[in-house]
Formats: structure tokens, C-alpha cells, sequence
């Protein structure tokens, strides 16, 4: 079947506090590939990612396994499930609302939470795409196959 692929780094902040105006001071990069596996998933709007999260000290280097997804309310969620250094799972959750009034704002801040596998917030992150230095690596990673 058809697939797309492309990769993007999203780089940013995390806190494992949950209060509203707790500070994000510690350095949170992600790294991940997005890949649909079948024309019919991109479709359907859901892209399979794939990659790889470090938060500082709380989950470094760790595999991710979601999704990335576009709903008919131009609302784009990303969820990727990881586990910390200690082997407990988690999850991240961000959603972005797509604006055409408001670009390049909606397509470069992600704004998440993290939480446990049970759903428990124990944190949030506040992740960036840089338009101008990873625009580019972005575009020459986009690569269609037939399978």
C-alpha cells in the first residue's frame, strides 16, 4: 500500500508540575518520525508516528509509538505513548486548532499534557517547530512509496 513519510523535531519545555502557572523550565526535545502506513489512514486523517522523546531526567531517549490526527473542526491531536526512565508508561497529548487567520502560530506550538497510563496528569509541555531552521530538513524528509 502507499505510505508517507516525513520527519519533524519539535523542541520545547516540560514541567511535571500540574498547577496553571507552574513555570516549564526544564528542556524537553522530541524527536520523531510521522508516517502513515497505508493510503487509507492518511485518508482518514490519522498519521502513525513513530520516534523518539527525551524529557530530561524524567524519560530520556524513550521510544514513542501514537498518532497524529485531523478532524473535520480543523483540529490536529497528537498522542504519542512512552515510558519514563523507571519503565512506567505514559502518555502525551496536544492538540493544535488550525486557523488560517492565525498562521504560522497554529503549525509551530504544540501545547500538551502528560499523563500515566491511567489518564493521571502529572505534567505538561509546551514544544516548538523552528520554521526556520527545520522547515527545510522537514520538506526533504517527505517521501511517498509504494508498497
Amino acid at each position: 500500500m502507499p505510505a508517507l513519510q516525513f520527519r519533524q523535531w519539535l523542541i520545547g519545555a516540560y514541567d511535571l508540575g500540574v498547577t496553571p502557572h507552574a513555570h516549564l523550565g526544564k528542556p524537553l526535545a522530541l524527536r520523531a518520525d510521522l508516517r502513515a502506513t497505508s493510503l487509507r489512514g492518511l485518508l482518514a486523517g490519522t498519521l502513525e508516528l513513530h520516534g523518539e522523546v527525551t524529557a530530561a531526567g524524567f524519560a530520556d531517549h524513550q521510544p514513542i509509538e501514537g498518532t497524529v490526527s485531523l478532524s473535520t473542526k480543523r483540529r490536529l491531536r497528537v498522542r504519542f505513548d512512552f515510558n519514563d526512565n523507571r519503565g512506567s508508561p505514559h502518555s502525551f497529548t496536544g492538540d493544535k486548532r488550525l486557523s488560517w487567520l492565525r498562521l504560522p502560530q497554529p503549525l509551530t506550538v504544540l501545547e500538551g499534557k502528560i499523563a500515566t497510563a491511567t489518564g493521571n496528569p502529572v505534567g505538561r509541555a509546551l514544544l516548538r517547530f523552528d520554521l526556520r531552521h527545520e522547515l527545510w530538513p522537514l520538506l526533504g524528509s517527505i517521501r511517498c512509496r509504494l508498497c
